[in-house]
């Protein structure tokens, strides 16, 4: 993020950008992933559809999943897939236990 911070720095570009990943997933999908990657056991995890969730005070869209296109246009190049990224977490926090 750093090195993204910098290029925005650097360029000075006008307008709002989006900065995120590709091929966005729910978290739940993101935590059974994460567990999975970390070796971890999933067989107390429950998936739930929003709608279940009665401690949920906020309405949620369904996909929040950002357009990162303008900014990888702009700024030459490749933001990194999300399922690396969480594998990338899950070395480095393999690495500090």
């Amino acid at each position: 993020m750093i090195e993204l911070i910098e290029l925005v720095v650097k360029k000075k570009p006008r307008g709002i950008y989006n900065v995120g990943s590709h091929n966005g997933m729910s978290k739940a999908d993101f935590d059974f992933a994460f567990a999975k990657i970390l070796k971890l056991p999933t067989e107390t995890m429950t998936r739930i559809e929003t709608g279940q969730a009665i401690f949920l005070k906020a309405y949620r869209p369904r996909n929040m999943c950002m357009n990162n296109l303008k900014f990888e246009n702009t700024f030459g190049v490749r933001l990194p897939r999300l399922v690396d990224l969480i594998k990338q977490i899950a070395q480095e926090y393999d690495e500090i236990t």
